[in-house]
């Protein structure tokens, strides 16, 4: 965490609420009001704050402004024959000296001078009317806004009852400071949306969790001093970014701003062909280099030599020695005790995942020249005159190893010497341009990755749609999570063709026509159509594809089933009404599908429109 000698002006005397003060000026003064057995209704005049506005804002002036509004709501806790709370309203404000008016009722029998406590807002205050709520508890869901329930605050007063009033004895205090954090880089050159942030006190972990990724966020926190504040977050992008400060003090009832300078690191689980090359870290965070790696405070194990098909592989930066092979086995696998990997598992690698790693960087089968540029660069180069046993058995007593100098595979006696190299293995994200037939009905989301159906995207990845159609090739049809804007069939007509994703004719919406959808026009290094409508071929085969038992002799069409991957985990919209295809019956009339059939109807009538994005 950077820049924490920062700015500490609260507004209205450092977030004080001013219910009262103990002096004449801001005495809360009492009306008197008759008893009954109904109980004791006490009105009292708070002193000024501001005009009735928000509860809390940021007016851009190094401040934060706390004013009282209409209808916030003040827990009055004491004791009557057992623990009691009153419901303090603010019933009006001022609109020229900025006093309000707040308005409770005790329980009758309530002795004169009773003791209380003020907690402030009502939902701060315990079930069980002991008193407020603990600070794990108070600051578990918040969204990063600026609002009400960031500023709790805890004071101490004494009902009177003989003449209806109350006087506050202890001023009701704040209990957190409250920051505004701006995100960036590590180099502060730019900001970086995040959702969630994380930040580490301790043991105690407070998750800021807002609507959408976001570079700006406020946050309450319990004072602390001399404390190590960490902070993790997910961008926008899909990676990880950490940072902390050792040291850190910051008191209750205080305003900071904060530039957090975070560095970007992607886990195991995360990774692309695109990180081949790079170091993984003993975190199980992929790193650029290995001084990357130490700098970041953890040790880099191993290189990514692999990426494909839900499939990592990272081979060891050093070698094990030489040894038979199943000592060889044994000793890989060791590792995973020596040297865990968060994500990763080590093992001996196969025949076939030497294959791929020496393939992915330009080599043959046994060709480990490109494969040893890179290592050179992030740990120790193979031996190029030497041989590295495989795990694959060639039969009962003999194994197949790689032998560098001609690049060729040989077997041999599992009681031979041969060099060993440790691989870390690991799940991978799948990408949009690896997808097959297997993967329909898999969300995908803006970065291009496959994530499982029916389930929430990753935090930092944004679902774009369910994956309904794939072709032999490759190619394939996304269905979006909710409408476009309903159209006549004559202005879907008159949009653009486009013939190049999956062997179909769509037809794109212009930009009025997205209604609440973004556009797309690659969804991570895969290029898509941007959204269109298909022909009704097309929304058969996806209908089909994600189960619908539903449809008449034109064909399947939307029901239960298809609705479940729309809304299940991504929270979608369901298919609902009637919605037009881009394909024509005749000169009048155009194909539109429904719950139980598939028909046609006249061009010139307005229907729903549910887009899909070719790729």
């Amino acid at each position: 965490m950077e820049d924490y000698t920062m700015k500490k002006v609260f507004g209205i005397a450092a977030l004080l609420l001013a219910l009262a003060a103990c002096n004449k000026e801001t005495e809360i003064t009492p009306v008197e009001q008759p008893s009954d057995s109904k109980g004791i209704t006490i009105t009292a005049t708070l002193a000024p704050k501001t005009a009735d506005a928000k509860a809390v804002a940021d007016k851009g002036d190094n401040k934060i402004t706390v004013t009282w509004a209409k209808n916030e709501h003040i827990a009055i806790l004491y004791d009557k024959d057992g623990a009691q709370v009153a419901d303090a309203t603010i019933t009006a404000v001022d609109g020229t000296t900025g006093a309000a008016t707040i308005s409770f009722t005790v329980v009758s029998g309530t002795p004169d001078n009773t003791a209380c406590t003020l907690v402030y807002p009502y939902s701060a205050a315990k079930d069980d009317k002991s008193g407020v709520k603990d600070a794990a508890t108070l600051l578990s869901a918040q969204d990063g806004t600026l609002n009400a329930n960031l500023d709790v605050r805890v004071g101490a007063g004494t009902i009177r009852t003989t003449t209806p009033g109350l006087d506050v004895t202890t001023q009701p205090a704040a209990q957190f400071a409250i920051f505004k954090f701006t995100v960036k880089n590590a180099n502060a050159s730019a900001t970086i949306d995040v959702k969630p942030l994380i930040i580490t006190i301790g043991t105690q972990d407070y998750v800021i969790t807002p609507a959408s990724a976001t570079s700006t966020l406020y946050v309450a926190l319990p004072a602390v001093s001399g404390q190590t504040v960490s902070f993790s977050a997910t961008g926008s992008d899909s990676k990880t970014y950490t940072c902390s400060k050792d040291g850190v003090t910051f008191a209750a009832a205080k305003y900071y701003q904060s530039t957090l300078k975070m560095a970007a690191y992607k886990q195991l689980s995360a990774a692309t062909a695109e990180d081949i090359g790079k170091v993984v870290g003993q975190d199980g965070n992929i790193y650029d280099t290995k001084a990357a790696a130490t700098a970041a405070g953890t040790q880099a194990v191993a290189m990514i030599a692999y990426v494909g098909n839900g499939e990592g592989l990272a081979l060891a930066l050093t070698d094990e020695g030489g040894m038979t092979w199943s000592t060889a086995k044994s000793t890989c696998e060791g590792k995973n005790t020596s040297l865990a990997v968060t994500g990763g598992t080590w093992m001996l690698p196969s025949q076939d995942q030497w294959k791929a790693m020496f393939k992915a960087f330009g080599g043959n089968e046994a060709k480990c020249d490109g494969l040893n540029t890179a290592l050179a660069t992030a740990g120790d180069e193979l031996k190029k005159d030497g041989s590295y046993w495989s795990s694959t058995p060639y039969d009962g007593g003999r194994a197949w190893y790689a032998r560098l100098i001609d690049a060729q595979w040989r077997f041999d006696s599992m009681d031979y010497s041969l060099r060993v190299r440790a691989c870390l293995s690991f799940t991978a994200t799948r990408v949009l341009a690896e997808a097959t037939a297997e993967d329909k009905g898999k969300v995908v989301c803006a970065a291009g990755h496959l994530h499982t159906a029916k389930t929430a995207v990753p935090a930092g990845c944004t679902a774009v749609g369910i994956l309904g159609k794939v072709t032999e090739t490759g190619h394939g049809l996304i269905l979006a999570l909710q409408d476009a804007t309903a159209q006549t069939w004559n202005t879907i007509n008159g949009w653009t063709t486009v013939t190049a994703y999956a062997g179909t004719t769509l037809k794109q919406l212009p930009a009025g026509a997205l209604g609440s959808l973004t556009s797309y026009t690659t969804l991570g290094s895969t290029a898509v159509s941007n959204w269109c409508v298909a022909q009704k071929s097309d929304y058969k085969a996806i209908f089909v594809n994600l189960g619908s038992t539903t449809g008449d002799s034109e064909g399947k069409t939307y029901d239960g089933n298809v609705n479940a991957y729309i809304t299940t985990g991504v929270g979608g919209t369901a298919i609902s009404g009637s919605y037009w295809s881009a394909t024509e019956g005749d000169y009048t009339i155009a194909w539109y599908f429904a719950s139980i059939y598939w028909y046609y109807s006249n061009k010139k009538y307005s229907s729903s429109v549910r887009p899909v994005l070719g790729f």
